[in-house]
């Protein structure tokens, strides 16, 4: 069985012990300080994406999936793409690409392989605008709406056309470009570096004024100071709205849902959600409109929107749309068996209690990542 140098693979339904091995940059100890060898990124590289093939093999439930023939041949393309990449990697950046080359090949954001030793945390910067995917273009917004650059066309970064330039660039990052949502928020995160730059940011980039000429300018990336952030951030990801039940207008509700992986505090508005949306359903019913803001919701358990369901429209209509709704397979695997018992052991988590409450299976392993 290979082993892992630094990498973790995160997810769902796979369930993997997180570091097998010391990782492969640590230095072993000497009397005397040592001049570090050289990194060998490729190396490197290599070695985890092929212990990475290694676990998908041992414990992810694709390979016994009968409604999922072609896992096999998807999950050998995965390790094609990332020793493609991991062939000529000369550095840090170069090996995350491979690392997310393997998990782009596999789309599923469940789970993905990832280096947990790149977590260091910087000065939050951004280059003055932000940039927002909308109807199927870049566009640069910016705090003051009389600048030149508000609301230009951003066509090329880094001399690169801006769909390839983007696909490229978040392949680091974990980008599943076939996903639409995707779009609407991670080319954002590529101009908003609210834990510090990266390494991969754009230079420099190309926009369409609005008065119809196309400049070239390199980008002045700056310190994000709270006006700004709180700006881009409102911009990017919305307005933040409580897990609660209001009428924004007559007969146009809204329920925010901004959190499926509540603390004690969110369950108890979920609670209090729950008994107002129950005490109201009449009303709701014949509402002109409702609507379920998930603005800032980054998932978690997806009892908290099954339980509104069926509140909201009873549970044998729940039942007859879960008859024909996706399942999740678990694998009993010697690798995810010890992992699953961990996790629920230890995982305190409001939503993870409810997991196990509700599932005869396997206990869920959650994803903090």
């Amino acid at each position: 069985m290979r082993k892992l140098s630094a990498i973790q693979i995160s997810g769902a339904a796979l369930a993997l012990p997180l570091l097998l091995s010391a990782p492969l940059r640590a230095e072993p100890p000497a009397a005397e300080p040592m001049e570090a060898a050289p990194m060998d990124w490729s190396q490197a590289a290599r070695q985890d994406i092929l212990a990475a093939y290694d676990q998908y093999l041992r414990n992810h439930p694709g390979p016994y999936d009968l409604e999922n023939p072609g896992f096999p041949a998807q999950l050998a393309e995965a390790r094609s793409a990332g020793l493609a990449i991991a062939e000529t990697a000369q550095s840090e950046l170069d090996y995350r690409r491979a690392l997310a080359a393997f998990s782009a090949q596999l789309q599923d954001g469940h789970a993905v392989v990832y280096d947990p030793t790149n977590q260091q945390k910087s000065e939050a910067a951004w280059p003055g605008f932000v940039a927002l995917w909308r109807d199927g273009a870049l566009y640069a917004r910016t705090q003051d709406s009389a600048e030149p650059l508000n609301r230009a066309r951003i066509t090329a970064c880094n001399g690169e056309p801006i769909v390839q330039f983007l696909q490229d660039t978040l392949l680091t990052r974990y980008f599943r470009a076939s996903e639409e949502g995707q779009w609407y928020v991670r080319p954002s995160q590529l101009f908003f570096a609210r834990s510090g730059k990266l390494g991969d940011e754009p230079a420099e980039c190309t926009f369409a004024m609005r008065g119809g000429d196309n400049v070239t300018l390199p980008l002045s990336w700056q310190s994000l100071d709270e006006e700004a952030e709180d700006f881009a951030s409102r911009l990017i990801y919305g307005e933040k709205t409580p897990t609660a039940l209001r009428e924004a207008a007559p007969g146009i509700f809204w329920i925010g849902l901004q959190d499926f992986q509540p603390d004690d505090a969110g369950v108890a508005e979920f609670k209090q959600l729950y008994a107002e949306v129950a005490a109201r359903r009449e009303e709701l019913k014949h509402a002109t409109a409702l609507v379920l803001d998930l603005r800032r919701n980054n998932g978690g358990s997806s009892v908290w929107s099954h339980d509104l369901a069926e509140i909201l429209w009873g549970k044998s209509a729940m039942a007859s749309r879960d008859r024909s709704s996706a399942h999740v397979d678990w694998r009993a695997s010697p690798g995810n068996t010890p992992m699953s018992q961990r996790s629920s052991r230890n995982t305190a988590g409001s939503a993870m209690r409810m997991w196990r409450v509700t599932s005869p299976r396997l206990p869920r392993v959650w994803n903090p990542h």
